[in-house]
This record gives C-alpha cells, sequence and structure tokens, in this order.
C-alpha cells in the first residue's frame, strides 16, 4: 500500500514539476521557429520535390555523416 501510495504522489509531483517548468521556462518553445521568406523556400523545394510526398528531414542525416567523415583528420 506504501509503494502505492509513494507511486501516485510521486507521478503527482512529477506532473506539478513538468507543468511549471514547462510555463516557467522557455522549453516548450525550444527549438519551433519560422522560416524567413517562406513562400521563396516553398516554391524551391515545390520545384526541387515535385509531386513526392512524404516527410522530409533537414539537415539529411547521411549528408551530415558524410561532411563529418570529410572533415576529419588521420593520424
Amino acid at each position: 500500500m506504501k509503494l502505492l501510495v509513494a507511486g501516485i504522489l510521486g507521478g503527482i509531483v512529477m506532473f506539478i514539476w513538468t507543468s511549471i517548468a514547462h510555463m516557467a521556462l522557455p522549453l516548450g518553445e525550444a527549438g519551433i521557429g519560422e522560416i524567413p521568406n517562406e513562400s521563396a523556400v516553398l516554391s524551391s523545394m515545390q520545384s526541387t520535390i515535385g509531386e513526392q510526398s512524404g516527410l522530409y528531414v533537414f539537415p539529411a542525416l547521411a549528408l551530415a555523416k558524410t561532411q563529418l567523415d570529410g572533415k576529419r583528420t588521420t593520424r
């Protein structure tokens, strides 16, 4: 019974803390922003991608790995 009460109280405390942290700190807005000159970027993307729908990652993970490998120095 003690374990159940401790778990419930711990969950309530964590919920309260994350709520306060989310409202007081800029964690809710971190990493979210608008693209400047969005219409130009979208038209460029539409002309390059065409009608291929999907989820695109920028920067491309494979490209970032390739660039890192090219910058490494050998001993």
